[in-house]
């Protein structure tokens, strides 16, 4: 019984073509080597399991797909990453009608659990992770310096040679100064909140193609966001616009980390 489980399926009455005698032999030559080596051949085995699709005998590729994945033929050979069953499933759905409709739904479980975890395991959250973390240490950083610069700044233009101005008009500039200075933390929260929020979402919906392409959709909107601000901040305080701008830019390399990720 064991040996009519594990038979390697070879059809016969069907044209072979050198790619379906090569995947053959390689799964009886996977069969019987050692474990050290069965990596080494299933990671060649699956790559001539991705060609099938593309060779022109379909009736062939149709043949052997069947009764491999009936025998189960495969089980066991393949990669730590990529089973052998797993690429003949795709193969098979790559293939289309009719072998696709004859795919079993355990089959499809198992295909689709396996996309989940190759997708999440490809998220690069330790990177974006350590970015946003040196982003907004900077940020911080750089705020509290445009503090200290402008209370300089204050006390000059109050104290100049000992004495207290008075009864001057406050500038345009001085006002909008100021609007920047009562909005400098705020911005900061916003800019932490929406970090922490894309952050989430991502380990959170990242495991699958459309939530990862959606949080680097996300991390490129808040850095447009920053980058905005850091265009008003920059000519009139210096180090809370080069703050601002760090954050844009953590944002920015986190949502390019994504989008690498998503093709």
């Amino acid at each position: 019984m064991e040996r009519q489980r594990t038979a390697v399926f070879h059809p016969e009455g069907v044209a072979e073509t050198p790619l379906t005698e090569r995947i053959h032999a390689l799964v009886l030559r996977a069969r019987a080597a050692p474990p050290e080596e069965r990596e080494a051949l299933g990671k060649d085995l699956n790559g001539l399991l991705s060609q099938l699709p593309k060779q022109a005998e379909r009736e062939s590729a149709v043949t052997l797909l069947r009764g491999y994945m009936e025998n189960g033929a495969l089980e066991g050979l393949g990669t730590s990453s990529l089973p052998a069953d797993i690429a003949a499933t795709k193969a098979a759905l790559d293939l289309g009608y009719p072998i696709a409709l004859e795919i079993s739904p355990e089959r499809l479980d198992a295909l689709r659990e396996w996309e989940g975890t190759a997708d999440s395991e490809g998220i690069p959250w330790m990177a974006i992770m350590v970015v946003s973390f040196v982003a907004f240490i900077t940020q911080i950083a750089c705020t509290s310096l445009a503090d200290v610069g402008a209370l300089q700044t204050r006390q000059l233009a109050m104290y100049p040679f000992g004495g207290p101005i008075g009864g001057e008009e406050t500038s345009g500039l001085e006002v909008f100064r100021r609007f920047l200075e009562e909005w400098a933390y705020p911005v900061v929260g916003i800019q932490f909140a929406a970090g922490v929020f894309n952050f989430l979402f991502t380990i959170t919906f990242g495991r699958l193609r459309i939530g990862r392409k959606g949080a680097s959709y996300l991390y490129l909107a808040l850095a447009v966001f920053g980058a905005c601000v850091a265009v008003f901040q920059l000519p009139v305080i210096n180090w809370l616009g080069l703050g601002t701008l760090t954050s844009a830019t953590g944002a920015y390399v986190s949502a390019r980390l994504l989008k690498s990720k998503s093709r």
